[in-house]
This record gives C-alpha cells, structure tokens and sequence, in this order.
C-alpha cells in the first residue's frame, strides 16, 4: 500500500531541506487549499548576516589601515627664552659680551587619542622641528667650541627613541629629524625632552627675550592591539533587505506570528541594551534585544513577533537593523584590528494553511 503523506509532512520536508523562502515550492501552497485539515506550520528565511566592525569603539583620530590601528597624534611644542635658558644671559641683556656657557632641558607632551589607555605600538615616528633666533649659534659659539643638543621620546619614564645634535645651528634656522619609535607598549603621552648643552663662546650680542622652541609630531603611530575607554559608545548596524516578494501572498496572508532569531558573536569587553527594529510597509516594530561582553555565537535569541506585528510591516520587503549603545568595564576594553560583533540572524513565520487558513 502506498505511504500517505500528510500535510505537515510535507511542509516539514521543504523547510528540513534547507529550501530558501524565495524557493518554496508551488507544493507548500496546496496545503492551503480548502479541504485541507489546518494545521500550523513554521519556516525561516535566512538573513544577511550583520556585523559591528571594531571601528565603531575606536575614538576620534583612529582608523585601521592595512590590518593595523593608524593613531593621529596632535603635535605640541614648547619654548625657551634665552633669559630663562641662561640665567648668566640675564645681566648682560642689551649688551656685546662673550657668550657664557650654559645647560638647559625643555619638556614637550603630546598626548594620545582621547579614550586610549594604552597602545602596543608596531611603530612609528617622532618628528622634530628645532628653531631659535638667539642671534648666536649655540652648538658652535666661537672657534673649537662645540655643543650639543640632545632629545629623547620616553613614555612612563622609558626611552622609546632619541637622537643628538651636534651640527651647526645658527640663528634662525630650523632642524628637522625624524626619530624612530621603539615598537612596544605605550600608555598616556609621548614626552620630548631636549637637553641643550652650549659652551662659552664668542662676544655677541645679548638678548635675554629671544628663544628656542621644539615641536613635536608624532606620525605614522601604527599600533597592533589597544585597550580602550568604551562609554556609551553609539552601535548602528547598516539596514539589512529581506525579499519577500517571492513568497507567495496567499502564503503572507496565512502569518499568524513569529519571531527574528539572533546568535551574537561577541569578541569584546562590551555590554549593553540595544533596539532591533523591523520596518516595512511604512511602519516599524522596534524590540530589545541584549548584548553580553564575550558573547558566544551558539545561543540564540528569540524576538517575539506577534500577527499584529506582522500586519504593520509586512510586505515584499522588510528592512531589519540593529541600533543602541555599548559599555566597556572601567580597565577598559582590549581590541585588535578586523575584529567585530558578528549577527546571524533568521526570520521565523507562523502561519495557518488548511480549511481556510483562520485562527485554530
């Protein structure tokens, strides 16, 4: 005797076999004839996977380029007046007399990005732009005398690079030296300190109100994994299109309710309360949803969607996005280049098909 299929069966056969909801065949809409005892039935339709890149943690001024974090480090500068660099200077103000000898240090601080604790640098630069109009020349003041001026790049009292000085350097031109930064861990600011040492000289004309100064520019601060500040940090996920319009309307008129289905994969020291909202048909239903810090992408979250719901957006597109904020525990948030929170996503229909397709 011939095997019966019933069905529920049937349905049951096409959604197992992994049939996409653009595909179902012209077989599911005979169970909707009438004659056909109801039944409830479910299907999924896979969603567009989202993601939300580790860009949206990273403050202002840090990009990821070519599989590393590039950090714009805002220069600062510093200077000296002759009178405060050589206190001997200051009695001779205004007057022709042989240079005195003198040693002096200058400090200058540049501060990373806002919101970084601390970086592991795969590089970079520190460039340095030295100037003076003292009206002399303080590495070179008179014949067979000769200074120097050295600079070390330190982070928390460790010497990252440095460089000496010990050229001619007359009055009103400008040094440039580009210093190598020691791959490594950094934390805070990058500190300049430049320690001139001028021997006695030449008689020259002494002004106490001319000055040095030393700008410093961090560039090209590539760095392979940082540990950040994360407060309130805004999470937008890029709309996701689902095409309906290959289900038939027979089958979307029969949608008695169903569910978004979420697996969060989370990387991140992140946690936080965020909105996912389905919009169609001009309207939206927005629901809740929570993300934990290292989440694992094995459990899956169930967002209730009832026949209302379903009423207001459905139609042959839906939009599904996800929206809210994000926090990081006060030691901060370690994050690497490419990582991301990963959001599979599937969109589960309840409907009737059967006598009619009304309520059970």
């Amino acid at each position: 005797m011939p095997l019966r299929r019933s069905p529920l069966f049937l349905l049951s056969a096409f959604l197992i076999g992994g049939v996409a909801a653009c595909d179902l065949p012209n077989a599911i809409l005979d169970l909707a004839e009438e004659g056909t005892p109801r039944f409830q039935a479910r299907f999924a339709v896979p969603v567009e996977a989202m993601a939300v890149g580790v860009e949206s943690f990273l403050p202002d001024f840090i990009t990821v380029v070519d599989g590393l974090f590039l950090a714009a480090v805002e220069e600062s500068s510093a200077s000296r007046t002759l009178g405060a660099a050589c206190p001997a200077c200051v009695p001779l103000h205004g007057q022709l007399a042989n240079k005195p000898g003198f040693a002096d240090t200058m400090v200058v601080t540049a501060f990373m990005p806002e919101d970084v604790i601390s970086a592991t640098l795969a590089g970079g630069v520190a460039r340095l732009e030295i100037t003076h109009d003292f009206g002399f020349d303080p590495l070179r003041p008179g014949p067979g005398a000769s200074g120097v001026l050295t600079i070390a790049i330190m982070n928390q009292g460790s010497v990252i690079g440095s460089i000496a000085i010990d050229e001619p350097f007359p009055s009103g031109a400008t040094i440039v030296r580009d210093v190598p930064i020691t791959p490594g861990v950094v934390t805070g600011e990058f500190v300049a300190v430049a320690v001139l040492v001028s021997p006695p000289g030449s008689p020259t004309f002494i002004d106490r109100n001319r000055s040095m100064s030393v700008v410093l520019r961090p560039r090209d601060i590539l760095i392979e994994e940082a540990v950040l500040r994360v407060e309130d940090r805004s999470v937008d996920v890029e709309e996701i299109d689902l095409d309906l319009s290959d289900i038939h309307e027979s089958l979307r008129e029969r949608i008695r309710g169903g569910a978004v289905r979420l697996a969060i994969e989370n990387p991140f020291a992140v946690a936080g309360d965020l909105q996912l909202r389905v919009t169609g048909n001009g309207n939206q239903v927005v629901r809740g949803i929570s993300v934990a810090a290292h989440q694992t992408g094995d459990v899956w979250q169930s967002v209730v969607l009832s026949r209302s719901d379903f009423e207001q957006v459905l139609d042959e597109r839906l939009l599904l996005s996800v929206h809210g904020s994000v926090d990081a525990p006060p030691e901060g948030v370690t994050v690497r280049p490419n990582q991301e929170i990963q959001i599979d996503a599937r969109v589960e229909f309840e409907l009737i098909l059967g006598l009619g397709g009304g309520d059970l």
